[in-house]
């Protein structure tokens, strides 16, 4: 893959999409309505292209506030290697705006597999969860519900560049021995990761055994400091091209009749047991190894005038950042 495909991504972060917005449906009619075979009773959106018992999902709405201007402008670095935001308020919408473009371009190449572009997923997977209760939308299945057909949901819908999810909220979504398989196949350093939160892929586990999400790049979601990292999205977007219709073919280890909890207290596993307060204890781990990583020189700036002492790890990444962003360091917009 080449940097000129990466247009169609910057241009689908250009849109704010809160939910049912103008900027979500301009996005949907340019980018999406032209490639699918149906739209459900929701909003949801398939596209079908073989018989491969997988499901790619991404969502097509943004954290974007209902007051946001339909488009903002977003930037690259001079390497053409970030696309971020200048220092309106405004999030740049790589989640999941990334996982649209991933499968946009999964879909040009044909690989197989039944995609959904889902609807509502930041007001709480909203769009997945209707599929949930309307078995009947689909038909030709012998399953009480047609999402019984498929063995794996992969969401593009993870912060970072190592993670295949195997939790949600605490509960288990996918099998290590699946996550690992993935990883193997992509042969990126991808790891089996039970930090995970939420995406839609959570609402299937009670019928799909293999429900996971994958790292597409992008960090500091759900903020005006959010970036998507292009090099690592290119290589990816690639190796899925490359081994997406092997993904479909691996075997799927997890029941999703049995339910299985991390054990953070040392209760063993407790069937039924939800934890409401789930959080992702990751999140934020590598923020400064990250920034001193991705801006050594505004890093080295900021040593010699001694302004980076005395400040926590979560406080210095993000005054990096902050400091990087009013440099000249733009493109364009």
């Amino acid at each position: 893959m080449n940097k000129k495909q990466l247009k169609s991504l910057y241009d689908i972060c250009s849109y704010t999409r809160h939910k049912g917005s103008d900027g979500e449906r301009a996005m949907i009619d340019k980018h999406i309505k032209p490639v699918i075979d149906y739209v459900d009773d929701y909003g949801n959106l398939y596209k079908r292209i073989g018989t491969a018992p997988i499901i790619w999902s991404s969502h097509t709405d943004s954290v974007h506030k209902e007051a946001d201007p339909v488009e903002q402008t977003c930037y690259i670095d001079d390497g053409e290697t970030r696309l971020f935001k200048g220092e309106d308020k405004m999030c740049l919408g790589a989640d999941c705006g990334t996982g649209v473009w991933i499968m946009l371009q999964m879909i040009k190449a044909q690989v197989p597999g039944l995609y959904i572009f889902h609807r509502a997923e930041e007001s709480g997977g909203l769009g997945s969860q209707w599929i949930v209760e309307h078995p009947e939308a689909s038909t030709g299945t012998d399953q009480d519900h047609w999402l019984q057909d498929y063995k794996h949901c992969i969401a593009f819908d993870r912060f970072g560049n190592n993670s295949i999810i195997t939790h949600q909220g605490s509960r288990r979504t996918a099998s290590d021995k699946f996550a690992k398989a993935l990883g193997d196949l992509l042969d990126m350093g991808h790891q089996p990761d039970d930090g995970g939160t939420f995406t839609d892929s959570a609402n299937y586990v009670d019928l799909i055994p293999e429900c996971t999400n994958l790292s597409v790049g992008y960090m500091h979601q759900h903020t005006n400091r959010e970036y998507q990292d292009l090099t690592y999205l290119l290589q990816l977007t690639e190796r899925l091209i490359d081994v997406g219709a092997e993904i479909g073919k691996l075997a799927a280890h997890r029941d999703p009749s049995k339910e299985e909890f991390l054990d953070y207290w040392g209760w063993g596993n407790v069937s039924g047991l939800t934890s409401t307060y789930a959080v992702d204890y990751r999140y934020g781990d590598n923020d400064l190894h990250d920034a001193i990583q991705s801006y050594p020189e505004t890093v080295a700036d900021m040593l010699r005038s001694g302004e980076a002492f005395c400040m926590d790890d979560t406080e210095l990444a993000r005054l990096i950042e902050d400091r990087w962003l009013t440099e000249d360091n733009r493109k364009y917009g």
